[in-house]
C-alpha cells in the first residue's frame, strides 16, 4: 500500500499469490482494488518466486497507485535473484525493468522505500 496511507483508508493492497499451476510457490504478485472489490496480477513465470513487493509513490503522485512495485524475483533455473520493477497502476502489463542481481536475495527480506 501507498507507504503514505499507514493507519488510514486506502484503496489498493499488494500481495504476492499462488502461481497458475497452483503451487504454494508465490508465482503472481497480485494488486487488490478494495473499493470495487477486484483484483489484477502478474504472473512471474515458470520457476520464478516473487518476494515482498514494495510501492514507491512516483514524484507527482496523482493517485493513490501511481508509482511502482518493486520485488525481488528469485530464479530456480539461475539461482539468483533480479530486482523487478512494475507499474502499480497497470500491472499486467508486466516489468517496466528488471535489474539482473550476482547472486539469490534470500526470502524474508522486507524493504521500505526512503526518497533520497
Amino acid at each position: 500500500m501507498h507507504p503514505e496511507l499507514n493507519g488510514q483508508f486506502y484503496q489498493y493492497g499488494y500481495s504476492l499469490g499462488v502461481s497458475k499451476n497452483l503451487q504454494p510457490d508465490f508465482g503472481r504478485i497480485i494488486k487488490y482494488d478494495f473499493v470495487k472489490d477486484r483484483s489484477e496480477f502478474y504472473e512471474l513465470g515458470e520457476g520464478k518466486m516473487g518476494a515482498e513487493s514494495v510501492f514507491v509513490p512516483s514524484e507527482n503522485n496523482s493517485v493513490e497507485d501511481d508509482g511502482y512495485l518493486l520485488s525481488y524475483v528469485y530464479d530456480r533455473a539461475t539461482d539468483k535473484s533480479d530486482l523487478m520493477i512494475l507499474n502499480a497502476e497497470d500491472i499486467n502489463s508486466g516489468p517496466i525493468a528488471q535489474i539482473k542481481l550476482p547472486q539469490r536475495v534470500p526470502f524474508g527480506f522486507h524493504g521500505n522505500w526512503i526518497p533520497g
